[in-house]
């Protein structure tokens, strides 16, 4: 049985949460971030809060901040090769 998928909304907020740790990590405002991306300080807002937000805006978030986007594919701890439930 495949794992559950989590809802977009999901997705979002616990992107949102690791670009605001980062971005916090930096001692970065909100602000400060939104010159360096070129966009407004609310558009940073709705990434942080799991707003709809395009790859790109999430690409150009971490770029800001000298970070990239890695997207991996693995194997979800809940479901380990050869588990049975």
């Amino acid at each position: 049985m495949p794992p559950p998928i989590p809802s977009p909304s999901a997705v979002r907020r616990s992107a949102g949460a690791m670009l605001r740790a980062a971005r916090e990590g930096q001692r970065l405002t909100q602000r400060a971030l939104a010159e360096r991306m070129g966009t407004t300080e609310p558009q940073v807002s709705n990434i942080e809060t799991g707003g709809p937000a395009t790859v790109l805006s999430l690409v150009r978030y971490a770029a800001a901040l000298g970070l990239a986007v890695e997207l991996r594919l693995v194997r979800p701890r809940n479901n380990k090769k050869g588990s049975r439930k």
